[in-house]
């Protein structure tokens, strides 16, 4: 397997979520000229890991290695030829071996040099080891934006765990993207699985990865499946939004099992989002289930989940264009009560409600209270409502 070669050195050198990271050679010279180890960066140009930088050497230490390097390696090397010197010369050596990661950046910002499968598993297998996590996120950043996922992961890190160095969740988020970029979804979910294995909890950015990147390429069931599992599993990760597969299905006209994936996970303590919860009303009021939509708008209420209001007096306006304008004002007090203030709209629907059923009674009381709250402007406003009950015409 060939790689792409790593980008070439930037002048920002840190990123803000690896402080330590060392830093990339400058540019190699050119094919023609000696070969030289570029100079040490300014010490002020950063703040090198001092393990995995030149920049504590001295010059004669700096000599040496590019002595070292020009002895043992020739301008033209192959990959192979680099796993040689890093193996069996480099690796042992009592003053250069922290400088592997180094030489290992160098050798990729060579033209005519490309990393193979090989030099990635030896370096990524001797950062591990060495506890070095920070460079080992880095070579696998690298890897997956080649993109290149390594085809042997999951054994490399079952050995990093018998070693001691269980891999962190970045790490197992990062070759998970690598696989779904490179379509190998199998791969990406058995890395999932190999998470729960070895006990690493899931991150919110896990499950985005695995559903989002399912959902994207037309895999939705797939992506239902894999959330009901975790959840049932016990890994599924607090704050976790999974309003893009109820998206997904309701666009699809699958209802039923958006509600059966929202169900499950709700039972399981993963509440929906108010999002996914007004999507799948406003998808049951598409299909004219305005039972349905009562039925879980009263299930989010009950459990604190309070929906826009748009979406709310839309489903009052439902329920009383059918006849129920009592049961839409038994919503309407469900929703107060849990923090839900009623709008000059939604009395509206309910008056033009009552008077279309012709509940007089019922519906002056309403008007009472809409002239108790601000919602009736003048006294004139309150007549026409008013007669408009006894009459049986709604003036809104």
């Amino acid at each position: 397997m060939v790689f792409k070669k790593f980008p070439k050195p930037r002048s920002k050198l840190l990123r803000p979520s690896s402080p330590l990271a060392p830093p990339p050679l400058p540019p190699p010279p050119p094919a023609t000229a000696d070969f030289v180890l570029p100079p040490p960066p300014e010490a002020s140009s950063a703040t090198p890991l001092p393990t995995l930088s030149l920049s504590t050497t001295t010059a004669a230490t700096t000599t040496q290695l590019t002595h070292l390097l020009k002895t043992h390696l020739n301008p033209s090397f192959t990959s192979q030829d680099l796993l040689a010197f890093l193996k069996n010369h480099l690796h042992h050596h009592p003053k250069f071996t922290h400088l592997d990661l180094h030489v290992f950046r160098y050798a990729a910002a060579l033209d005519s040099f490309r990393h193979d499968h090989s030099t990635f598993e030896w370096m990524v297998r001797t950062l591990a080891v060495t506890d070095r996590f920070d460079g080992l996120n880095s070579v696998l950043e690298f890897m997956v934006s080649n993109p290149c996922p390594c085809s042997d992961a999951l054994e490399m890190f079952k050995e990093m765990r018998i070693k001691g160095c269980a891999p962190n969740v970045v790490s197992f988020n990062t070759l998970i993207k690598g696989f779904f970029r490179e379509r190998k979804f199998e791969q990406g979910i058995g890395m999932a699985y190999e998470m729960i294995e070895l006990g690493c909890e899931f991150s919110t950015v896990t499950c985005e990865i695995l559903i989002g990147g399912l959902c994207r390429v037309g895999k939705v069931l797939e992506a239902c499946n894999l959330l009901i599992d975790f959840s049932r599993k016990g890994v599924f990760p607090n704050g976790f939004d999974y309003f893009g597969v109820i998206e997904r299905l309701c666009k699809e006209g699958n209802l039923g099992r958006a509600v059966e994936v929202m169900n499950e996970l709700w039972r399981k303590g993963n509440a929906p989002s108010f999002i996914a919860c007004t999507t799948l009303i406003e998808g049951f009021r598409r299909l004219g289930k305005t039972e349905e939509a009562v039925r879980l708008m009263e299930k989010m209420l009950k459990d604190g989940i309070l929906p826009d209001s748009v979406t709310y007096n839309c489903l009052l306006r439902d329920m009383c264009d059918v006849g129920k304008s009592m049961e839409a004002n038994k919503l309407r007090l469900l929703a107060s009560g849990k923090g839900l203030d009623p709008d000059g709209m939604t009395y509206n629907i309910l008056v033009a409600g009552y008077t279309r059923e012709g509940k007089r009674k019922d519906g002056q009381l309403l008007v009472d209270e809409m002239l108790d709250k601000g919602f009736i402007p003048d006294i004139a406003t309150y007549n026409r409502l008013i007669n408009g009950l006894s009459n049986g015409k709604s003036y809104l």
